[in-house]
């Protein structure tokens, strides 16, 4: 199971493949919409290269691993995801 983290690749213009009456207008987004959209194509800006996570995989696959991290930081938020279902509480919001 692959988890990765932020990867340098295009998804964050994916928009770009829509019509142009179905791309999302920027001046129409409500400011925290804008704010997290420009942070999170930050982010994937940042991010590692594809190249990395590929040998991530490929390594996980010779040792047989079914857990794929590329940032093992990570597991701090899967940690704390899990005690929150196992508490059937909200999901804690992380800022890693």
């Amino acid at each position: 199971m692959l988890c990765p983290g932020w990867v340098r690749t295009h998804i964050a213009e994916a928009g770009r493949h829509r019509d142009t009456d179905q791309r999302t207008d920027p001046s129409r987004l409500d400011p925290a919409t804008a704010k997290t959209g420009l942070s999170m194509f930050k982010a994937v800006q940042q991010g590692i290269a594809p190249e990395q996570v590929a040998e991530a995989v490929f390594a996980a696959v010779e040792h047989e691993r079914f857990y794929i991290f590329t940032h093992p930081e990570s597991k701090t938020g899967v940690g704390v995801r899990k005690e929150d279902i196992l508490r059937e509480r909200p999901p804690t919001l992380l800022t890693i």
